[in-house]
C-alpha cells in the first residue's frame, strides 16, 4: 500500500517486509483553523513494520513511541489477518497511547477470494478503537490514496484541536 501510495507502483510479486520500509510523502491539506487560507504541507513519515504477528512486540518501542497514527491493515481474503489486529494494537498502544488509527481491509481486487466482508471491518473498526475504515486494493489503488489522505487530515485536525485546548 505504501508503494501504491507514495510511488504509485505495485510490484508484480508478493515480497513480505522484512525489517521495516520507510517512505515520506508531502502533500498539502486544508489548514483546519483557516479554511479559506493557503493549505499547510504534510510530511507523512511511513514505516511498513511487515505483517508477522512476533514481529508486533519486538519493533517495540523504536518504532511505536511518538507515533500519531496506525495503519491496521489486514487482508480481506484471509480471516486471520484481521483477528490478529489487537495484538498490534495492544504493542503500539503501550508506548503510544494517544494514537489514532484506521483500520484498512486491502485485497478487495481478489472478490472471488474474498472471505470478511465490509461489515466485518465496519464492525472489527468498533471493537479495534479505530478511528477510521477503509477497504482498498494496493494492487489497482482503489481507495489507497483516499485512505492515506484522509487520515492524514483527520491527524492534523487532531493535533490543531488538541493545540487549541491546551492554549485556552
Amino acid at each position: 500500500m505504501i508503494l501504491r501510495y507514495v510511488q504509485n507502483r505495485f510490484p508484480g510479486e508478493y515480497q513480505a517486509t522484512i525489517g521495516a520500509n520507510f517512505l515520506v510523502k508531502v502533500l498539502q491539506i486544508p489548514n483546519p483553523v483557516k479554511k479559506s487560507s493557503t493549505p499547510i504541507k504534510v510530511a507523512l513519515q511511513l514505516w511498513d513494520l511487515g505483517g508477522h504477528v512476533r514481529r508486533a512486540s519486538m519493533v517495540g518501542r523504536i518504532f511505536y513511541q511518538g507515533v500519531s497514527g496506525v495503519f491496521l491493515v489486514y487482508d480481506v481474503t484471509r480471516e486471520d489477518t484481521l483477528y490478529k489486529l489487537p495484538l498490534w494494537v495492544k504493542e503500539y498502544k503501550k508506548y503510544s497511547p494517544n494514537a489514532y488509527s484506521i483500520l484498512v481491509g486491502n485485497k478487495i481486487d481478489l472478490t472471488e477470494d474474498r472471505k470478511l466482508s465490509f461489515e466485518d471491518g465496519e464492525k472489527y473498526k468498533q471493537e479495534l478503537g479505530a478511528s477510521l475504515f477503509f477497504e482498498t486494493s494496493a494492487k489497482t489503488g482503489e481507495h489507497v490514496k483516499e485512505a492515506f489522505e484522509t487520515f492524514a487530515k483527520f491527524l492534523v485536525e487532531r493535533s490543531y484541536k488538541k493545540m487549541e485546548e491546551t492554549n485556552t
